[in-house]
């Protein structure tokens, strides 16, 4: 079953709760059926007072080429429902090529499933850029800017899936607030670029991105000192591999571009052939918060350097 809202036309706006709301059921046969398949695209969702553009329920589905702007919750929110639970065979989530602004939570969330989030314009929202919750995450070619925050990785479980995450820009975010899991929690670090939190036993691989410009308030500063650019989270049981290659990490305002919370006891993170904004080893070293600095925390394998800014990265 195919269900479709949108092919170009529609425009959501001004209503006293969620933009546009669906949900997937399955079909007559139960939970042994296939999924209910769900297409949004094309839409303008905008100044509506909860979520803009909402799916929930068991469904694969793919939301493309929406304007999502102005709204008042998160601007595009996919749950892909109970059946994502298989880690053999997650649902499908394609987000791509949408424009998500200015919304009073994250731009888009996501939560189960085997989630792509590709080449959306993502900007201006008061939550964080993309916030992706449990399932398989491959996030790409995004543009995220002016946002609390750029990318948050957040499993909230014991469990094995994995993140991918490259070829975006993440330019220009900001972490001002202090309260609340999605922009500040008290030993768990900040991350404005990116931050990885309570992921199980999940790899991950962060590489060929962009990330320069973005910041942590004074006031955040004064009360997390090792508020961060990129945060590596502290795997549960098993040592889940952490591949930092080939970005460009540089100029941001904070107090270091990367702090480890994984154990010693784990492997170190590769973190090779990253330009740093400088090729001085020294230099590099004192942006970065592991073994060097707290002997209970992994290391960090900068090794070789990059000479000067990776072109397998977005242009500045």
């Amino acid at each position: 079953m195919v269900q479709v809202f949108g092919a170009g036309h529609n425009v959501s706006s001004h209503n006293g709760g969620t933009g546009i709301f669906t949900t997937g059921l399955y079909p007559a046969g139960g939970g042994n059926s296939p999924p209910v398949q769900i297409e949004v695209t094309g839409n303008t969702v905008e100044h509506n007072t909860g979520l803009g553009l909402r799916i929930a329920g068991d469904a694969t589905s793919t939301i493309s080429g929406n304007t999502v702007g102005s709204n008042g919750h998160q601007g595009i929110y996919a749950n892909a429902g109970g059946y994502a639970g298989s880690q053999s065979d997650p649902l499908s989530q394609v987000i791509t090529e949408n424009e998500v602004t200015n919304n009073g939570k994250s731009g888009i969330e996501t939560q189960g499933g085997a989630a792509t989030i590709a080449n959306n314009i993502v900007s201006g929202n008061s939550g964080r850029g993309v916030w992706a919750k449990n399932g398989v995450h491959i996030i790409t070619g995004n543009t995220l800017s002016f946002n609390e925050g750029g990318i948050l990785l957040d499993d909230n479980g014991n469990q094995t899936w994995s993140h991918t995450i490259s070829g975006n820009t993440i330019t220009q975010n900001t972490i001002t607030k202090l309260e609340g899991l999605i922009f500040y929690e008290p030993g768990q670090g900040t991350g404005v670029g990116i931050r990885t939190l309570r992921i199980g036993n999940s790899p991950v691989t962060i590489e060929n991105n962009l990330i320069t410009g973005n910041s942590c308030s004074v006031a955040v500063l004064a009360l997390d000192e090792d508020c961060a650019t990129i945060t590596i989270y502290n795997p549960d049981s098993i040592d889940a591999s952490f591949t930092v290659q080939g970005n460009n990490i540089y100029n941001n305002d904070v107090a270091y571009e990367m702090v480890v919370f994984r154990g010693v006891a784990f492997a170190n993170i590769d973190a090779d052939n990253n330009w740093w904004g400088t090729t001085d080893v020294v230099e590099v070293a004192s942006k970065i918060f592991d073994w060097n600095d707290d002997s209970s925390k992994a290391m960090v394998d900068t090794s070789p350097l990059s000479a000067g800014t990776n072109p397998g990265a977005p242009d500045p």
